[in-house]
């Protein structure tokens, strides 16, 4: 699996700032769920993420029933640049798309975003610390 969750960095105004793999990342993941490579998710192809509905009200900007690639990214940048996630883009969606093609389970899932969430809490206390210094 990728995704190793160091790419995460934020630009000068605190925001999290998108890297190569992070968008790498999330196109795996779109191309999984595109199954029949039409370049938009409709709801058929949504149905095997958990809150299916919600994903569309979420990034459907145009409420055609499809979501393309566009308003799936521009959604994902409006989010994350709101609030700077726990770890990578890149770390979350080559998780997902794990969880998609069968190589995890939800337990295993839930318990690699704890270990990186503890991770890079003990990562953002030590930079303080040393800041602080």
């Amino acid at each position: 699996m990728s995704g190793s969750g160091t790419g995460s960095v934020s630009d000068s105004s605190g925001a999290y700032a998108w890297t190569q793999e992070d968008h790498d990342e999330v196109k795996r993941f779109f191309s999984i769920l595109d199954t029949d490579n039409s370049g938009h998710i409709d709801k058929e192809e949504a149905a095997k993420l958990p809150g299916p509905g919600a994903f569309f009200r979420d990034c459907d900007a145009d409420s055609d029933g499809h979501v393309t690639w566009e308003e799936f990214t521009a959604y994902l940048k409006k989010r994350t640049s709101a609030s700077k996630p726990h770890c990578s883009i890149a770390f979350m969606f080559a998780n997902l798309s794990d969880l998609l093609e069968g190589k995890k389970d939800k337990e295993t899932l839930a318990s690699d975003f704890k270990l990186k969430y503890r991770e890079n809490r003990k990562a953002e206390v030590k930079v303080k610390k040393t800041q602080k210094d």
